[in-house]
């Protein structure tokens, strides 16, 4: 199907930027990636599908499983919310998109043009910084098994 718009949706409780306009769609369509952009936490299961606010912890949408998609049947933001969340400079949504790609490698898609007019600002990323977050070691322990693990039958 062809997109023939882009551009945003707005509501009294939710932001959606760069939105597809697609007019043979009978259906609208939420991406996963949209929702993690503005923050939330997306769970599936087998039966469906939960958003919830990190913040809140607080299930703030919730969902059915239909064959392979999952159908959104409520959504709810609160307004404060919506106003931190578009805050991402374009560099960053650039950064989202091209699967947490470094600075370094954004760089040269910059200076070449081939993300738009998007400038290069220094931006940061939780999630990069969570990744790479080392784990801790296990305590130290003097005890030492005389024999190995016996399974049992």
């Amino acid at each position: 199907m062809n997109i023939t718009h882009t551009g945003h949706v707005s509501t009294s409780n939710l932001t959606l930027p760069d939105t597809y306009y697609i007019p043979n769609l009978t259906l609208n369509l939420i991406y996963v990636g949209q929702l993690c952009e503005q923050g939330l936490n997306v769970y599936f299961s087998p039966s469906g599908v939960q958003v919830q606010d990190p913040q809140t912890k607080q299930i703030i949408g919730t969902g059915r499983r239909v064959g392979r998609l999952f159908e959104l049947q409520s959504l709810y933001l609160p307004k404060t919310h919506v106003s931190a969340a578009t805050v991402i400079s374009p560099i960053h949504k650039w950064h989202l998109r091209l699967g947490h790609a470094s600075a370094n490698k954004i760089q040269p898609l910059i200076s070449r043009g081939f993300l738009g007019s998007t400038k290069f600002e220094s931006f940061d990323c939780l999630h990069c910084k969570l990744a790479k977050q080392l784990a801790l070691s296990f305590n130290h322990s003097d005890s030492v098994s005389d024999s190995p693990f016996d399974l049992i039958h």
